[in-house]
């Protein structure tokens, strides 16, 4: 348990301490305000990422149980393969209705959130990015944690370098911030991309 357990902990650590440094990263240069202004974005992305998760919670056991079963890895990953399409169909109707609805809500009921709108409209896009992840589960099913963690450092890195660097051409802006996740998680669904494919290809050739 603790051969197998403890590398999955660390991952799982290391990917939740990032929303921790963006918000500390927040405070540190634009004040609480900005803090409290992020957190409607926050909840953009929260309620987003409730249908990852409990896509997660569906798939994970799956593949699992399959591999446990002796199925190969192209069938394993071809269980992600459905449920993330219906994924994508549900985000891509929630997005357009959600930047739509987004600053009507805020003026009607919150206004004082009203200089958050923007940044929230732009978490939509990080959380559809975000339903890439449920690919990530492949790597703990087959027990391959170092390339899980090089998924998500791989995106907090990028994500670190974006938000620098448009901090030091342009200044502070909340903008920033969606802009470098939206990156990271661009990054990251391409090394998904490639390294699945990469294990895919390659037991293909060992049956």
């Amino acid at each position: 348990m603790m051969k197998l357990g403890l590398p999955m902990f660390g991952e799982a650590n290391v990917y939740g301490l990032w929303p921790t440094m963006q918000r500390t990263l927040i405070l540190a240069l634009g004040g609480t305000k900005a803090l409290g202004l992020f957190a409607l974005a926050v909840m953009v992305e929260n309620s987003m990422n409730t249908v990852t998760n409990s896509m997660n919670s569906v798939i994970y056991p799956t593949m699992a149980t399959k591999w446990g079963k002796g199925g190969t890895v192209s069938e394993v990953i071809k269980l992600i393969l459905k449920p993330f399409g219906l994924g994508i169909m549900l985000f891509a109707l929630a997005l357009p209705l959600g930047w739509y609805l987004l600053p009507i809500f805020v003026e009607s009921f919150i206004p004082n959130y009203i200089e958050g709108v923007g940044v929230a409209q732009l978490m939509l896009f990080v959380g559809l990015l975000g339903l890439g992840n449920v690919f990530s589960n492949i790597y703990n099913v087959i027990k391959n944690q170092a390339d899980r963690l090089k998924v998500f450092l791989s995106g907090i890195l990028v994500w670190f370098f974006v938000v620098s660097l448009d901090y030091y051409l342009s200044g502070f802006s909340l903008l920033i911030f969606p802009k470098a996740m939206i990156a990271a998680y661009l990054v990251m669904s391409a090394y998904n991309f490639f390294h699945i494919r990469k294990i895919w290809a390659f037991n293909a050739e060992t049956i």
